[in-house]
């Protein structure tokens, strides 16, 4: 449901009101309807030109001038339809225009209250109104006039009163919101609503305005679109000044400022009914419908861009996930996410705009993806990502999802320019000490690299967050392989440790090389990256490392080493047996202290908290001086592309949440 409503201006003559009423037919074409009229153009004014020729005393005058308004919505009926069937709304003009003067006779020299005021100036809104609705019907439309004063509760505070929602929204739902389900265009007037006790009111000038908020609160509007002779809102008056800028997008507090500040386009209380229900303000004009116009809304939505390093498969699945829930990182997050370069160690795709989403989707989905986006115009071929990096849009995220040693100096370069890394690509931080300092000092809290441990587990946020809290970490231990732990599963269920392997590599759980995984390096670069953030300096030679595979494996390729391991499987049947006989299962176990890192194959109880791992689950645990008898435990799967991926994500919207501006 939308909510459109058309000042004095929009109506200034029968031509203006058959054009309003185009522009309501062209929207009902595609949505429901209410609209809120004014009067016509300077019609409030000259009903109060009334009120003072009668506060005057000037016998003639109050007649005569409404005799004029009279002949004037005449005038605009003949244009609208000079056809026989306009003959009802001609009568209703007659008779409201001989109700007034009747009521301007009553008066006529007794007081002059603001409750006669307020009755006597509505008559401008209930005039429009039906010419509006008589125009609709003249282009085929279903419409009804509607006077606000049935149904729009305020409290009696003549010429500016205020709207009561609740007493509203309990008359507006039934005597109106039903119409459109019919297909009927309600067509309500504005600056009007009735008190307590029945007596006629008015919201004060720009009071249409507030008609309108009002209702699309009470209906839970859509949006409200306000129709008004300019684009939209200027940070200054555009009719005063050449200097006045145009605001496309604006928040309800932006807007408010503005406004303050002397731009009346909009009736500054219609934006509190509004912005107490996050509906959205679009201002156009009616001399242009087809231009954009002004958004006011909850806020508005940022271009965040990104720079992508490694699409292999956990790349390819964060893509994916973005592209997927773009709508909902609008609506929520306020924020769309542009793809500027893909890259892999082979090189990539440059394009300054971003790459459209169906690219994006192709890229993902077709072998021929890369020359998609290679042929998409601006797009360019790029051998590094430094090729760019002066290009860049501030605070651009640079995502490493790579496995690669070499991205270190691009991200510290990309850092030391202000942009924002988001790295699972562990690598760059378990190199030498001194790159993770410099990596930490050039970007502080703009590094997120949440994903190095456990995937999508919050297992570097929780260590951070009990440093600063002024916690000491005594030891850190726990399976910090999901891999590790979905081969050692498959082994207690019977497998053969290299059919587990096989199994772990194909479903995604490893690196891309698995000895990575099996050689233990990657558990002890996780395990120094722990230790690092606990304050010690270590290099990852100083970490003790136990391999699951011989040295004579080393050299294979990925492929031959998957054929080769199979020699391996008679050792760990026979270790598993062994361990078995005591109650024991095996684990691969990282330990962290102040004396040093060790990673390495232990047999554990059964019943222990690390015994009872099951799949690719990850559990570390931390005792500390807070968590001393009974350790912090954080467990879940640390393994996984849709769970890396989401960890990624879930760092990605940190940035996009506000956290790093």
């Amino acid at each position: 449901m939308i909510v459109m409503k058309f000042g004095g201006t929009a109506l200034a003559d029968g031509k203006r009101i058959l054009a309003t009423a185009k522009i309501i037919k062209d929207y009902s074409a595609q949505h429901r309807l209410i609209c809120v009229v004014s009067a016509m153009k300077g019609m409030t004014d000259r009903l109060y030109a009334v009120i003072d020729s009668l506060k005057n005393k000037q016998e003639k005058k109050p007649f005569s001038l409404i005799n004029e308004i009279y002949q004037d919505h005449l005038q605009a009926l003949n244009e609208i339809n000079s056809g026989p069937e306009a003959m009802v709304v001609k009568r209703e003009l007659k008779n409201s225009c001989d109700l007034l003067s009747m009521f301007a006779r009553h008066i006529q020299g007794g007081q002059i209250t603001s409750a006669r005021i307020d009755y006597l100036v509505a008559f401008g809104e209930r005039l429009s109104c039906k010419l509006t609705a008589e125009a609709l019907k003249t282009l085929g439309k279903k419409a009804l006039a509607i006077d606000a004063a049935d149904f729009l509760a305020t409290t009696k505070e003549f010429s500016k009163a205020t709207p009561i929602l609740l007493k509203t929204e309990d008359k507006l739902v039934d005597a109106i919101l039903n119409l459109t389900k019919e297909d009927f265009i309600p067509v309500i007037t504005g600056f009007i609503g009735f008190a307590e006790d029945g007596c006629t009111t008015t919201l004060g000038r720009g009071g249409s305005d507030l008609s309108a908020a009002v209702i699309a609160n009470v209906i839970n509007a859509r949006q409200l679109v306000l129709w008004k002779d300019v684009n939209g809102l200027y940070d200054q008056d555009p009719k005063k000044t050449r200097r006045a800028k145009f605001i496309a997008e604006a928040t309800y507090e932006e807007a408010e400022a503005v406004i303050k500040r002397g731009a009346k386009v909009v009736y500054l209380p219609a934006l509190e009914p509004v912005r107490d229900k996050e509906i959205p303000v679009l201002i156009k004009n009616f001399n242009q419908p087809k231009a954009e116009g002004t958004k006011i809304w909850r806020g508005v939505v940022r271009k965040i861009c990104l720079v992508h390093l490694g699409v292999g498969r956990v790349g390819r699945e964060l893509l994916k996930q973005i592209i997927k829930n773009q709508d909902y990182f609008r609506t929520q997050f306020r924020v769309k996410f542009e793809f500027l370069a893909l890259l892999t160690s082979q090189g990539g795709v440059y394009n300054s705009s971003g790459f459209k989403n169906i690219n994006l989707k192709t890229f993902l989905k077709s072998k021929s993806g890369w020359s998609v986006l290679q042929n998409q115009s601006g797009s360019c071929q790029i051998e590094s990502a430094q090729e760019i990096l002066i290009n860049l849009p501030p605070k651009t995220i640079i995502i490493d999802t790579s496995a690669s040693e070499k991205t270190a100096g691009f991200l510290i370069k990309a850092l030391s320019r202000g942009h924002i890394v988001v790295a699972a690509n562990k690598k760059p931080f378990a190199g030498r000490q001194n790159q993770f300092e410099v990596l930490y000092r050039a970007g502080g809290n703009r590094v997120l690299h949440e994903t190095n441990v456990g995937a999508g587990l919050p297992i570097i946020k929780t260590l951070k967050n009990l440093l600063a809290t002024g916690d000491r970490v005594i030891e850190i231990k726990g399976c910090f392989s999901g891999t590790l732990g979905f081969i050692f599963s498959k082994l207690e269920q019977g497998m053969n440790f290299s059919q587990a392997v096989k199994e772990a590599y194909d479903s995604g759980f490893t690196e891309p090389d698995p000895r990575d995984d099996l050689s233990g390096l990657d558990v002890a670069r996780k395990a120094l990256i722990l230790a690092r953030i606990m304050g010690l300096k270590l290099e990852l030679k100083q970490v003790k490392l136990e391999k699951l595979y011989p040295a004579k494996l080393a050299n294979l390729t990925v492929k031959g080493f998957l054929k080769q391991i199979k020699t391996l499987d008679k050792n760990y049947k026979t270790k598993h047996e062994q361990v078995g006989k005591k109650r024991r299962v095996l684990r691969y176990v990282a330990t962290i202290n102040y004396q040093g890192c060790r990673v390495g194959l232990e047999a554990v109880e059964k019943t222990s908290d690390l015994g009872g791992l099951t799949g690719p689950d990850n559990l570390v645990s931390f005792k500390t001086r807070r968590y001393n008898k009974n350790p912090l435990i954080i467990k879940g799967p640390g393994a996984g592309l849709e769970v890396t991926a989401a960890g990624v994500l879930t760092d990605i919207l940190s940035v996009a949440g506000g956290y790093h501006e």
